[in-house]
């Protein structure tokens, strides 16, 4: 998936950010956490290095088990 622009993460109704520094999260594309800015700074500014975001269609196509549910917007298999 190529993911380019931060409306094409909207696209979806869920994102796990990939963090090297603060742990792989979980999110609702709701959620107060996934922005535009922090999405330009890892993507765009950053060029992906310290981590990236891969947005998902469904609940069950997390099969990683680094990752995490977001405290704040508790994801879970309803949209």
């Amino acid at each position: 998936m190529d993911i380019k622009t931060f409306t094409d993460v909207l696209k979806y109704p869920f994102v796990i950010i990939f963090d090297n520094a603060n742990g792989n999260k979980l999110h609702k594309t709701s959620c107060s956490f996934v922005t535009e800015e922090n999405f330009n700074l890892k993507m765009i500014t950053n060029q992906g290095k310290n981590g990236y975001y891969s947005p998902k269609e469904y609940y069950e196509d997390i099969r990683d088990a680094t990752v995490v549910p977001c405290k704040k917007c508790k994801p879970t298999q309803e949209k």
